[in-house]
C-alpha cells in the first residue's frame, strides 16, 4: 500500500506558490507601469499664437469676385433665367463685405458644351489670366460648362495661377481652393456631359417624332420668300417671292448660276442673310430647295455630335416629306424642270462640255496695245469652262490661218 500523503503540506506548497505566483505578476506590471510612465510624452499644451495689432480704421483687404452666369437657349423663358441670375450675383457680391464686384460675366443662348462659342467665358478667362480677379462665383458646375474636359481644364488654369483664382460652385457648396473637393467636381463635371447628352438625345428624339406626324415647325428665317406669322404659320412675302421667281425663269432661259448672282449683286438686292453680293451656293441653294413648290423634307441634316453641334448631310437615317404643305411660290412643274436642267448642266460639267459657256459666252480679243490679239477670260468660270473656251480660240485661229 503507498504511503499516504501529507495533506497539509501540500496545500501550504501550493498555497505558497499561487502566493509567489500573484506577487511576480504584480511586480512584472508595477515595472511596465513604471517603464511606460517614464517613457511616454507628456501632451502638449496648445498655445494660440497673439494676433497682429490692428491700426484703427485700416480697410479690410476685399477679394475682386466676378461671377458667371448662362442659358442654353434664347427663348423668353430662358432670357428670365439668365436675369435673375445676373441680378442675383450682381446683388450677393455688392452685399458682401469681403468682396469687391469685377463683372457679371454671362454666355445667353449658347450650349455649354460650345467653349468656342461663350464669348462672356473667354472674357471671364482672360481677365482671370490678366489678375484682375480673385474669387468667381458660379451658380453650378453644369452653369460653368457642360464638356468634362473644358471644366477640369479651364479649372486647373485657374488653379495654377498666381495667386491661384477660386471657383465657387453655389449649388454644390464646393470650393475649387480646397483640394479635398477635385474627386467630387471631377465626377460631377462627367455627370454635366452625361446630362447634356441625354438632353440631346431626348431633344432629338422629340424633334424626329414630330417630323413623322408633319406637325414639326421649321424655321423660314433664311428662306427667302417666306415667313412665319404671329401664330406661326407660314406665308408667303410677296416681294422677295418675285427675286425668287426671277432666278427660277432665269436659269430655264439658259442663265448661269454665277450669272443670276452677279445680276442679282448688280442690282443691289440683299440675300437672304442681309448681304449685298450673292454667292453661287446661295442661288443653287434657292433652286433645289423643295420648300419653293410646297413640300417640305424633313431630316435632310442632321447632328453629329452633340458636343460641337455640327450638322453633316443626312446619309444614314430616315426622313420624312410632306407635299403640299404650305403655299407655293413655284409650280410643281417649273420647279421639276429646274432639278431636271441642274442634272443635266452637272454631267455636262463631268464630261468637260461646258453648257453654261456654250450657251452664253463673251470672249473679247483685244485689237490695240501690248495685249493686242489676247482674248478676255471671265473670272467666273470654272478651270473646265476656260480650258473649253482656250481649245475654242484655238480652233478659231487655225481656221483663220487657213484661211
Amino acid at each position: 500500500m503507498p504511503r499516504k500523503l501529507n495533506a497539509k503540506l501540500i496545500e501550504a506548497k501550493r498555497a505558497k506558490r499561487k502566493a509567489e505566483s500573484v506577487v511576480a505578476v504584480t511586480e512584472i506590471f508595477n515595472v511596465h507601469e513604471t517603464v511606460a510612465l517614464e517613457t511616454t510624452p507628456k501632451r502638449p499644451r496648445e498655445i494660440m499664437p497673439e494676433p497682429p495689432p490692428v491700426t484703427v480704421g485700416a480697410a479690410i483687404q476685399k477679394l475682386r469676385a466676378a461671377a458667371y452666369a448662362r442659358v442654353s437657349t434664347a427663348e423668353e423663358q430662358q432670357l428670365g433665367s439668365y436675369e435673375a441670375q445676373v441680378q442675383y450675383f450682381t446683388d450677393a457680391i455688392n452685399n458682401n463685405p469681403e468682396y469687391e464686384l469685377v463683372k457679371v460675366y454671362g454666355d445667353h443662348g449658347v450650349s455649354g458644351t460650345l467653349l468656342k462659342q461663350r464669348k462672356g467665358f473667354q472674357e471671364m478667362m482672360e481677365a482671370a489670366l490678366r489678375g484682375e480677379i480673385d474669387i468667381i462665383l458660379v451658380k453650378s458646375i453644369s452653369r460653368f460648362g457642360r464638356n468634362s474636359a473644358d471644366i477640369l481644364n479651364n479649372l486647373q488654369i485657374l488653379r495654377t495661377l498666381n495667386p491661384p483664382v477660386t471657383v465657387c460652385f453655389e449649388g454644390e457648396h464646393l470650393l475649387t481652393s480646397d483640394s479635398r473637393n477635385d474627386l467630387l467636381i471631377s465626377i460631377l463635371a462627367a455627370i454635366a456631359q452625361l446630362e447634356s447628352q441625354q438632353k440631346s438625345e431626348a431633344i432629338k428624339f422629340g424633334i424626329r417624332f414630330r417630323m413623322s406626324q408633319g406637325t414639326f415647325k421649321f424655321s423660314v428665317k433664311y428662306t427667302l420668300g417666306y415667313y412665319r406669322d404671329h401664330f406661326g404659320n407660314i406665308k408667303v412675302d410677296q416681294a422677295e417671292a418675285e427675286i425668287v421667281r426671277y432666278i427660277y425663269e432665269s436659269y430655264l432661259e439658259g442663265a448661269t448660276i454665277a450669272e443670276i448672282a452677279g445680276s442679282l449683286t448688280e442690282m443691289e438686292i440683299c440675300t437672304p442673310k442681309g448681304h449685298m453680293k450673292w454667292s453661287n451656293s446661295t442661288i443653287r441653294s434657292i433652286l433645289s430647295n423643295e420648300k419653293y413648290n410646297g413640300t417640305v423634307l424633313f431630316q435632310k441634316t442632321r447632328t453629329e455630335d452633340y458636343r460641337t453641334h455640327k450638322s453633316v448631310k443626312n446619309r444614314l437615317i430616315s426622313m420624312w416629306e410632306v407635299e403640299n404643305h404650305h403655299t407655293p411660290i413655284i409650280p410643281m412643274a417649273e420647279w421639276q424642270k429646274v432639278q431636271a436642267e441642274l442634272l443635266v448642266r452637272k454631267d455636262s460639267r463631268k464630261k468637260g462640255g461646258g453648257i453654261g459657256i456654250m450657251k452664253k459666252f463673251t470672249a473679247p480679243r483685244i485689237k490695240s496695245g501690248h495685249l493686242k490679239g489676247y482674248y478676255l477670260l471671265d473670272g467666273n468660270w470654272t478651270r473646265q469652262e476656260r480650258e473649253t473656251v482656250l481649245q475654242i480660240i484655238e480652233s478659231i485661229n487655225n481656221l483663220d490661218e487657213e484661211g
